[in-house]
């Protein structure tokens, strides 16, 4: 407070004045009043001054009460701002008391602890990682598990020991004793807060209750747990939002193990009419042989059936033309929108992917068409390989919203599938570092036992198993017969429709000149017997020819344009042609053709190529493995035939008649086998050693003269003016022999071993067995 300044003025007027009277007066007493002035003066004075403390004290009551009034208001400007705080955030305590309604989606930051000011918070898709001791590190990821959960975050949770075993996270946790914590986010200084825990039993209690299950989940119903997260609570992940899987991990991680334990969780949500699983196991079978049980899995494919791979991938491509038609006929836009049980959910389960690409040339494209098309068709791929970096394309990881890695040995394999080398790190079998759309999370998976399968299989055991895509294959004899009684006798191969999934009946009847090429061992001679077997349960006359008898085949092919049989089956063409003699070639072919155009006969030939042919049969099957051949891309199967062929006549027995003329080189062989048996030998009187007579007493007048072609062709016209010959029988003569004595170029029989031909009175040479001495001579 300004002081206020001496009052000169006043104080001197009175002393002034009393000297002014005291010189008028002269009376003593008037200078009394010169001292009233600075008694005022001095009584003004003291009388400002207790004024003065006055006003001070006043003043100084108010500013304290004013300071008191200021403070209590900030303190409830700030209890509102703490209380604000904490209301724009749903910590546990208002989750666990239903005090938090309808977050999902909304949840921006996760409540991590308490600090003066309000809550410590973090993003709500951080990745967070908690080091410190392990019950409250696990105790601390229960209390932000549950409102990741609860929020439906992308964020995660990780725990560890040391700060340098957490790998890559957005912000790190450090617990300490006596309540205390730390958060550091980046180059920021550490900041203390009051940590929240939550109790294992509150967490599951709450968890069990809210989180989405079954047909609940947002995947549409393979949201399944399958082991323990870093809080200790039930890791789930959910492959319908993903909608495809990709595994990686070194032998040994445990990755089969994980595999099963994701069917039996996935068919324990689920029944088989809602859940079908293909498994393709490239590991002979063994890895899944126990979960093959369960009416879920429709069927395992192994690399011990190879050989039905592509007929696997494309009955999966067919399928999803199949749940395309599907679902236009229901009028949805997907499965999780159509009836219930419409079109269960098809999970395509790959082991050992990298094994299946180097054998299947289809694989890498069929799985990248269901990886872009399968979410709404409801086709689900997990796809597992060591190697996924160097197996799996980009066209179908793009599509693999959840990624799951064990133990890799190579960190680039880990940054390959999670963006992250953390699970490089990782030690024991069955831990896995996982990465959906809630970001990066490690956890543990709780293997399956015998039991809960045994008992999983108990529970469906009224259940219709759930069947694959694609018919049984046609994989052995019995199976095609099987499926060939439902067509009846006329089916000759059985059509594998993959694409329709149906079987067929092939029936050759009535196709025309068929030919049936195929090589060694292909089976062309069980088509041609199972054609005969068709005709014959039809009651038509069927003709056979093959390799086995030239002679058969050449006489049956001439005898064919006026047999009354319907069917003219030659087998190995190719080797019948090639069997004979080159004059014999050109004519058989020229036979066979003028039989294919025969009316009301069928013919049916089979050669190793269709080079072959000829040119003769227009339509024509090739054998392109045993007992099978295709049609339009679909494999036919040839069914097993129990018919055989008729063996054929053997030819006639040569019985000499009166005079016959033997024509043979070999007639010294003669002259001894005759003398064996009792024929008298003599030589043929004018014609010295170059013609022998032999007689045979018991049979009177049967005589026969021996000799060559060369001295009966010199000497024809003296023996036949002896007597007129029955006939002429050339043992072990050539074609040339024949046109020379019958001076015609027309082909005469093919013979086999033991016969020969004779020229009778009619001049048409036969086929005979040559057994004029009671034995045969070859």
């Amino acid at each position: 407070m300004k002081r206020a300044p001496f009052p000169i003025w006043a104080t001197l007027t009175p002393v002034l004045g009393a000297l002014a009277l005291w010189l008028i007066t002269q009376s003593p007493f008037s200078l009394m009043f010169a001292a009233l002035g600075p008694l005022g003066v001095v009584a003004q004075r003291l009388d400002r001054r207790r004024s003065e403390r006055a006003s001070r004290a006043s003043e100084l009551g108010d500013a304290e009460l004013r300071a008191s009034l200021e403070q209590e208001e900030a303190e409830r400007i700030r209890e509102r701002a703490r209380e604000e705080a904490w209301s724009e955030v749903f910590a546990v305590p208002r989750i666990l008391a239903g005090e938090a309604p309808h977050a999902q989606h909304r949840i921006t930051r996760i409540v991590l602890g308490a600090t003066p000011a309000g809550p410590m918070t973090c993003a709500s898709d951080a990745r967070i990682g908690v080091v410190g001791p392990e019950a409250l590190r696990v105790a601390f990821a229960r209390s932000v598990t549950v409102q990741q959960v609860y929020g439906a975050t992308r964020g995660s949770v990780s725990c560890a020991e040391r700060v340098s075993e957490l790998g890559s996270c957005d912000a790190v946790v450090t617990l300490g004793p006596a309540s205390c914590a730390t958060l550091s986010v980046g180059p920021e200084r550490p900041r203390p807060f009051v940590p929240h825990y939550l109790a294992e039993e509150t967490a599951r209690r709450w968890l069990e209750a809210h989180q989405p299950r079954g047909a609940e989940a947002a995947g549409g119903g393979l949201a399944v747990d399958l082991g323990l997260g870093a809080a200790g609570l039930p890791h789930a992940i959910d492959l319908a939002s993903a909608p495809h899987a990709l595994v990686g991990g070194a032998t040994g991680s445990g990755k089969t193990e994980f595999l099963r334990a994701w069917i039996v969780a996935m068919a324990t949500r689920l029944t088989p009419k809602e859940l079908q699983v293909v498994v393709f196991d490239f590991k002979g079978g063994t890895g899944f042989r126990d979960v093959a049980q369960l009416p879920h899995v429709a069927d395992v494919v192994t690399d011990l059936s190879r050989h039905q791979l592509d007929r696997v991938f494309r009955a999966l491509q067919s399928e999803i033309v199949r749940r395309e038609r599907a679902l236009l006929e229901l009028n949805v836009s997907d499965v999780a929108t159509a009836p219930h049980g419409a079109l269960p959910r098809l999970v395509v389960l790959i082991d050992e992917y990298q094994v299946l690409v180097q054998q299947s040339e289809l694989a890498n494209s069929v799985c990248a068409d269901i990886a872009a098309r399968g979410r709404a068709l409801g086709i689900h791929l997990i796809l597992a390989t060591q190697h996924p970096s160097r197996s799996v394309r980009e066209t179908i990881t793009a599509n693999c919203g959840l990624r799951l890695c064990l133990r890799v040995l190579d960190a680039s394999e880990s940054q390959a599938i999670l963006g992250s080398p953390v699970a490089s790190t990782l030690q024991v079998p069955g831990e896995i570092v996982s990465r959906d759309e809630r970001g990066i999370s490690q956890w543990r998976v709780t293997p399956t036992t015998p039991v809960q399968i045994a008992e999983l299989c108990q529970t469906h055991v009224h259940s219709d198993a759930a069947t694959a895509p694609w018919l049984p294959p046609l994989d052995s004899p019995e199976r095609v017969r099987q499926v060939a009684a439902k067509f009846g006798p006329g089916a000759v191969a059985i059509v594998d429709d993959v694409e329709r999934r149906r079987y067929r009946a092939v029936d050759v009847a009535g196709r025309g000149p068929l030919a049936v090429v195929g090589g060694p061992g292909f089976g062309k001679t069980g088509m041609l017997r199972r054609i005969a077997e068709a005709a014959v349960h039809r009651g038509e006359g069927v003709s056979w020819l093959s390799s086995d008898n030239l002679a058969a085949a050449w006489a049956g092919v001439r005898q064919a344009v006026d047999s009354p049989c319907s069917w003219l089956l030659i087998d190995d063409l190719d080797d019948i042609v090639a069997g004979l003699d080159p004059e014999y070639r050109q004519g058989f072919l020229d036979r066979v053709r003028s039989v294919s155009r025969r009316q009301g006969l069928q013919l049916v030939v089979s050669a190793r190529r269709r080079a072959s042919l000829d040119g003769m049969c227009a339509d024509a099957f090739e054998l392109v493995a045993p007992g099978m051949f295709r049609i339009s891309d679909a494999h036919c199967f040839v069914v097993p035939s129990e018919w055989r062929a008729p063996t054929s006549a053997p030819a006639p027995v040569w019985v000499p008649r009166g005079l016959s003329c033997v024509i043979t080189d070999r007639g010294p062989e003669f002259v001894r086998m005759a003398e064996a048996s009792g024929w008298a030998v003599n030589p043929v009187p004018r014609f010295a050693d170059e013609f022998l007579e032999l007689r045979n007493a018991p049979r009177d007048g049967i005589r026969l003269i021996v000799g060559s072609i060369e001295h009966w062709l010199n000497h024809r016209s003296a023996l036949t003016s002896l007597e007129d010959e029955d006939d002429v029988l050339i043992a072990d003569g050539h074609l040339s022999d024949v046109r020379a004595i019958r001076r015609q170029r027309e082909l005469p029989p093919v013979l086999q071993a033991g016969e020969a031909w004779t020229i009778g009175s009619s001049g048409v040479p036969e086929r005979v067995s040559l057994d004029i001495l009671g034995r045969t001579v070859h």
